[in-house]
C-alpha cells in the first residue's frame, strides 16, 4: 500500500469529483477562500492528497505523526461550514482545542462573539464557519447527536469510538446550504433554486459533505471493527485490494456494507414507498499517513521517540503496520490465538462428518435480531443472523421458533437464552414433540452435580475456582474447550464479527469465583463493541451442556 497516487488513478479521482459536482472550472468548489481566521493550507503528499480526496467517507492515518488532527482541523476551517469533530473522551479534545487556537486564531487575538466559545467549545470563525469539538465517552452519548446535521463529522483517534456511535452520528452528514460561484466568491442560494446573475442563470451547488476517520492501527479488540470498515485497503487478504486514495463504492443491506461496482443507484428489492426504490452508494477510501509526511513534526526528533516503542507498539506507531499483532488483556476470557487457532482448524475442515449435535439461539432484545449457532460435535457450522429485514416484520416467539426449526435436525439438542424475547421463543418450543430444548438463563447460579448425585456449584476444570453464573459459565466452559493443550479441538467459522465477540469478554476474580463480565448495561460489553455479542454467545450456547446427575452414585455404608 503506498499514498503515491498513479497518473490513472488521479484521473479517476478527477473525473469522479465533477460527476458529483465538487469541481468548476478547474477549481474546488469546496477550495478555501479568504478567511482570515483559518490560515493553514496541507502539506504536500499524503495530507494534500487527503485534504482533496473527493471520497464521501475518508480514513486517513495509520503511523504516529502523519498530521491526523491537523487534517481534520483544516478541513473544518478551510473547506466546511458546520462541522464538528469528535475525541472519545473529553480530557483527550484538550490537545485538539490548543492546536485549534494555533490554527484559527494565530494572532492570539482576544476571545468574542466570533471566535472560541469556552463552556461550548466551538469556534465561529470570521467567514462564518463553525467548528465544535465534542466527546462521546459512553454508547448513550450518540443520542445528544441525533439530529443535528453537520456537513463535516470528523472522528480523532476513531479506533477508540465503537462502529454504532460512528454510524449513527453521521446519519446526519447533511447539508442545507447551497451557493453559486461569482468571480471566485461563493454567494448563497438559500432555496437552491438557479441564480440569475448578468441575465445567465445558474446552477446552484450543495455543501459538500464527508465524513472523516483518522486512526493508527488498533490495539484493543474493540477496535477491530475499522480493519473491516476499511478492509480493501487493510486487510492484506480481501479478494479485491484497494491502492491507497482509490475510490470504492458502498450500500448497507441487512445491516451491512455491500461493496458495489460504482457510484451509480441501486434499485431496492424491497422499497417501502416510491421515494426508496433506490439506494445511493457511498464512496470510501483510505490514504496512509507516515512521520515522513510531516515534515514539521520530523525535524523534532519524534521520530526517536517512535523507534523506542515496544513491539507491536513500535510498528504500529512507526511503520502504520496494520498487521501487528493487538495484545489481549490480562482479564481476557478466551485468549485470541484460541479462536485464531479453531478458526484455521475451521478453514482445513470445511464441513463435519458428524449429524447436528445442538443449536445455540440468542435472540436480542426487542426482536431486532435473531442469531442462531449450528454444532455439529467439535465443528461449527456458518452462523445464522435473521433481522427484522429478513422475515419481514419483529421477530417473536412463534417466528423465532419457526427460524429454529429450520435449522433443527432430529436428535440435536436447542439452548435459548431465555431472557427477554427468549422466553417467549422457549415457550413456543418446549411443547413441540420430540425436542431436546433448554431455556438458559445466564444470570441462574451455575451449579453441576458431585460423585454422590449432590448439587454443588459448578468450577473450572481445575475445581479451585467456581463459576459464579450461568454467563460465566457458558464463556469458561468454551474457553476450556479452546484450550490448545487440553482442548476439544474445536472448528470455528471464519467470521471476522464472531472473533470479535469471543475475544471481547472479560471476567474477574471475586470472593464468589470467576464472574464474566455483563452482556448490557453501564460497562458492559455491548457498550464497548457497540452492540450485542449474539454470535459468540450463539457459540458458547451451542457448546454448553447442562451438567447430568450421574447415572450411578456413590453412597456412604455404614457397617
Amino acid at each position: 500500500m503506498t499514498s503515491q497516487m498513479t497518473p490513472e488513478l488521479r484521473g479517476k479521482l478527477e473525473m469522479e469529483a465533477h460527476r458529483r459536482g465538487l469541481i468548476i472550472g478547474g477549481e474546488f468548489l469546496d477550495a478555501p477562500l479568504e478567511n482570515p481566521s483559518a490560515i493553514w493550507t496541507p502539506q504536500a503528499g499524503a495530507q494534500s492528497e487527503a485534504y482533496n480526496s473527493p471520497a464521501d467517507v475518508l480514513g486517513y492515518g495509520g503511523a504516529g505523526g502523519g498530521g491526523k488532527s491537523d487534517l481534520l482541523l483544516g478541513l473544518a476551517g478551510t473547506r466546511h461550514y458546520n462541522s464538528v469533530i469528535f475525541r472519545r473522551i473529553f480530557p483527550s479534545t484538550r490537545a485538539l482545542i490548543e492546536r485549534s487556537r494555533e490554527i484559527f486564531n494565530a494572532s492570539g487575538a482576544g476571545h468574542n462573539k466570533d471566535s472560541y466559545n469556552e463552556s461550548l467549545h466551538i469556534w465561529r470563525l470570521l467567514d462564518g464557519r463553525m467548528v465544535e469539538l465534542a466527546s462521546m465517552q459512553h454508547e448513550k452519548d450518540k443520542e445528544a447527536h441525533r439530529g443535528r446535521p453537520r456537513d463535516l463529522y470528523g472522528f480523532d483517534e476513531a479506533t477508540e469510538f465503537t462502529e454504532s456511535q460512528v454510524r449513527f452520528v453521521t446519519a446526519w452528514n447533511r447539508s442545507a446550504r447551497w451557493c453559486v460561484l461569482i468571480d471566485g466568491k461563493e454567494v448563497l442560494v438559500p432555496d437552491g433554486e438557479p441564480y440569475l446573475h448578468e441575465g445567465e442563470w445558474l446552477q446552484p451547488i450543495n455543501q459538500r459533505c464527508r465524513v472523516v476517520l483518522t486512526f493508527n492501527p488498533p490495539t484493543t479488540i474493540e477496535g477491530r471493527w475499522i480493519m473491516d470498515f476499511f478492509g480493501p485497503w487493510l486487510n492484506d487478504k480481501h479478494p479485491r485490494p484497494a491502492v491507497a486514495g482509490e475510490l470504492r463504492w458502498f450500500i448497507v443491506v441487512g445491516g451491512k456494507d455491500v461493496e458495489v461496482p460504482n457510484g451509480e443507484p441501486i434499485e431496492n428489492p424491497k422499497p417501502i414507498d416510491e421515494h426508496d426504490r433506490w439506494i445511493y452508494p457511498r464512496s470510501r477510501t483510505f490514504i496512509p499517513a507516515l512521520l515522513s509526511d510531516n515534515p514539521l513534526l520530523e525535524k523534532t526528533g519524534y521520530r526517536a521517540t517512535l523507534q523506542g516503542l515496544p513491539e507491536p507498539l513500535r510498528s504500529q506507531m512507526l511503520y502504520g503496520d496494520f498487521r501487528a499483532g493487538m495484545k489481549d488483556s490480562a482479564w481476557q476470557v478466551i485468549p485470541t490465538a484460541w479462536v485464531d487457532a479453531a478458526i484455521e482448524r475451521g478453514k482445513a475442515k470445511p464441513a463435519s462428518d458428524v449429524p447436528l449435535t445442538a443449536l445455540g439461539v440468542d435472540p436480542s432484545r426487542g426482536g431486532d435480531d435473531f442469531t442462531i449457532a449450528p454444532r455439529y460435535g467439535n465443528w461449527f457450522g456458518p452462523i445464522q443472523v435473521h433481522t427484522r429485514e429478513t422475515v419481514g416484520g419483529e421477530i417473536d416467539g412463534p417466528v423465532g421458533a419457526k427460524l429454529v426449526m429450520d435449522k433443527h435436525h432430529e436428535g440435536a439438542t436447542i439452548n435459548v437464552d431465555a431472557i427477554g424475547i427468549g422466553s417467549s421463543v422457549y415457550d413456543s418450543l418446549k411443547d413441540l414433540p420430540n425436542l431436546t430444548v433448554h431455556a438458559i438463563n445466564a444470570a441462574a447460579a451455575a451449579k453441576e452435580f458431585d460423585a454422590r448425585g449432590n448439587e454443588v456449584p459448578m468450577t473450572d476444570k481445575t475445581g479451585r475456582f467456581k463459576l459464579t453464573n450461568i454467563r460465566t459459565a457458558t464463556l469458561w466452559k468454551l474457553r476450556e474447550a479452546l484450550d490448545p493443550e487440553s482442548g476439544e479441538g474445536i472448528c470455528l467459522p471464519d467470521d471476522d464479527e464472531l472473533r470479535a465477540d469471543l475475544t471481547a469478554p472479560t471476567y474477574r476474580v471475586t470472593a464468589a469465583g470467576y464472574v464474566v463480565e455483563p452482556k448490557h448495561g453501564p460497562g458492559s460489553i455491548s457498550e464497548r463493541l457497540g452492540r450485542s455479542p449474539g454470535k459468540g454467545d450463539a457459540v458458547a450456547l451451542a457448546h454448553w451442556q447442562a451438567p447430568a446427575k450421574p447415572a450411578f452414585q456413590l453412597i456412604s455404608v455404614s457397617v
